[in-house]
């Protein structure tokens, strides 16, 4: 789902399992995580941001992703970051790099 501000939702697909997942949350199921002040920049042709893509997709956590091939957008994490380098997760204007180092960020903020 593209936003006017040219980010995106992470995947349609966990949209959809967070609308299911709101109506579950109403009848006493734990809701899907959304992590604000989270920011992802990804490529999808890069293995390390599938293997976060794919923790996410695994524990169901939703923050904002942008993809670094869309336009301006890659300037945007080089201004955020200092540097080209997907993945890159932004929390709170600090950027962290390294696909282990993400993952075991994510593990810690969201309980299995």
């Amino acid at each position: 789902m593209r936003r006017f501000d040219g980010t995106l939702l992470y995947h349609r697909k966990l949209n959809r399992r967070a609308l299911t997942s709101r109506r579950r949350a109403s009848k006493g199921a734990t809701p899907m995580p959304y992590l604000e002040n989270h920011t992802l920049y990804y490529k999808k042709s890069c293995p390390y941001c599938q293997k976060v893509l794919r923790f996410m997709d695994d524990r169901k956590i939703m923050m904002d992703t942008r993809d670094t091939l869309q336009p301006g957008i890659q300037n945007d994490l080089v201004r955020v970051g200092g540097k080209k380098q997907v993945p890159c997760l932004v929390v709170n204007g600090k950027p962290l790099y390294e696909s282990d180092d993400i993952v075991e960020y994510l593990r810690t903020q969201v309980p299995q």
